[in-house]
């Protein structure tokens, strides 16, 4: 009679998961701190039925604009977008530790950026190296990884330089962004302000960024080239361009680190976008089939298939339910839901996705998020 009561008691108190349900998946919130935001929030979305929850703070920090999650689930790498760190011009990278059983973050340690700005982080295939870019400051920066994850000393700061466009005008630099291409052997880094994608070959050994041969690939004059994305494949790469509201897409040879360019298309159709309108973020599904991008000011994430017979982009259609400033969005890892930071309204949209069709369908109410403009999954237990 015990050991029933005592089963009648374990079964009220006790919630056990259902047989092959899955695990939520984590989401970390990049924003920019102030009167609403503390720092770096902390989400989980249901990967059957889309629902997002916000579990609160995991860490305090300073204007954390961006975010990557290092391979192996134990550390979260954050800019503060700052024009000052230690009395230098520069901002700052962070390096915090993952709690095992809450995933709240605890501050490992922290390292100059290199340059004014920072607003843009992420790592490598295997979690060896960190690489920001500084938008104030035109440069990038590598930093090897130690161990337990803190960031060593960075690499010395690979700094853009000024350029004259097509129209004779001079251009400044503002390095909007920088990713490892999937072999780990190039970092690539996308200059707004110079028109131009830069290829960097990644010195493993001595720890340190070297310019390629030929350094740097341009883009249109005007186009303002503002973040990356490779397809799954690994040849193709996709560039958004913020000023003229297109993705401009380049065949890569991932053994010379050479860019070739093969077009570039619209993200909506031209004369449909308020004047104010810019583009922010692109990403690539899973599945290859699509390439997304956010547009802020006509507020909308604009669908393009993607042909991998004829490396070409088509439109497949434009969604703007409950979309306020996309700053940034992310793809989960399944490839079945799209989740949309509205920085202008305060919350994040998740929309269930059609692999096939390429089609966003809103999944409920958005969920409040202060000031979202990172949003970045955590890897798999």
């Amino acid at each position: 009679m015990f050991r029933i009561l005592l089963g009648l008691l374990v079964a009220c108190f006790c919630v056990v998961p259902a047989p092959g349900a899955e695990e939520p998946s984590l989401l970390y919130v990049g924003t920019y701190s102030g009167k609403e935001s503390k720092g770096i929030y902390l989400c989980a979305l249901d990967p059957a039925t889309g629902v997002l929850e916000n579990r609160g703070l995991a860490a305090e920090a300073r204007h954390p604009s961006f975010l990557c999650v290092a391979p192996g689930r134990r550390t979260v790498y954050a800019v503060s977008e700052i024009g000052t760190y230690e009395g230098n011009p520069s901002g700052s990278v962070s390096a915090f530790a993952i709690e095992p059983t809450t995933s709240r973050l605890t501050l490992r340690n922290r390292q100059a950026s290199g340059g004014a700005g920072p607003c843009f982080v992420s790592t490598d295939r295997e979690g060896a190296f960190v690489f920001a870019a500084n938008f104030g400051g035109g440069s990038v920066r590598m930093f090897p990884v130690q161990d337990d994850g803190s960031l060593g000393e960075g690499s010395g700061v690979q700094r853009h330089a000024p350029g004259v466009d097509s129209q004779g005008r001079p251009t400044t630099p503002f390095a909007h962004s920088i990713i490892v291409d999937p072999a780990g052997r190039f970092a690539l880094a996308a200059d707004m302000g110079t028109d131009r994608i830069y290829v960097y070959r990644i010195d493993r050994q001595g720890k340190a960024l070297v310019p390629n041969d030929p350094p740097f690939v341009d883009v249109a004059a005007g186009t303002g080239p503002r973040h990356l994305a490779f397809h799954p494949r690994g040849t193709v790469l996709f560039v958004i361009n913020e000023k003229k509201l297109s993705i401009t897409s380049f065949s890569f040879d991932g053994d010379g680190g050479r860019l070739e360019s093969i077009e570039t298309v619209p993200l909506i159709p031209q004369g449909r976008a308020p004047g104010n309108a810019t583009a922010a973020e692109v990403a690539v599904h899973p599945n290859g089939r699509f390439v997304l991008g956010s547009i802020r000011g006509h507020n909308a994430v604009s669908v393009l298939a993607f042909d991998e017979a004829t490396n070409r982009l088509t439109a497949a259609g434009t969604y703007t339910d409950m979309i306020d400033k996309p700053r940034n969005f992310v793809i989960d890892p399944s490839g079945r839901f799209v989740l949309v930071g509205n920085q202008g309204r305060g919350t994040i949209t998740v929309f269930r996705m059609d692999p096939q069709g390429g089609e966003l369908t809103r999944v409920g109410d958005p969920t409040p998020c202060p000031s979202p403009v990172c949003l970045r999954f955590a890897p798999g237990r």
